[in-house]
């Protein structure tokens, strides 16, 4: 498997904590990995990019603190999950030849016939 970590990104490490019986719970390890070779054009692009993984590690502490944070989350995160499955599936309308006319719900099909 090749390696998915590359030098032109930014990382958060989140490791579960264990307790003595090897058993997780709840609490969490994030530490913020940045490739020394890592760059940006300007120095406040570097420092907005690296600060990415720290906004997101105290997303996860304060909704773990926050029960109104965590819903919002919750709820922005189902809409996330929701955008992709609005689309129709595919769907088959039509043959001419060897073109097959598709619909994805977004347009009328277009078999290639001049009008």
């Amino acid at each position: 498997m090749d390696n998915p970590f590359t030098t032109d990104a930014v990382y958060l490490r989140i490791e579960p904590l264990l307790n003595e019986q090897g058993q997780w719970e709840g609490d969490l390890d994030m530490v913020t990995l940045i490739p020394s070779a890592f760059r940006m054009p300007t120095i406040d692009e570097y420092f907005n990019v690296t600060e990415m993984p720290t906004i997101a590690a105290a997303c996860i502490s304060l909704s773990n603190e926050d029960p109104e944070i965590f819903a919002k989350l919750q709820e922005h995160l189902e809409e996330l999950q929701l955008e992709p499955s609005q689309e129709k599936d595919a769907a088959v309308v039509g043959r001419k030849g060897n073109v097959v006319a598709v619909d994805f719900g977004n347009s009328e099909p277009d078999l290639g016939e001049s009008q």
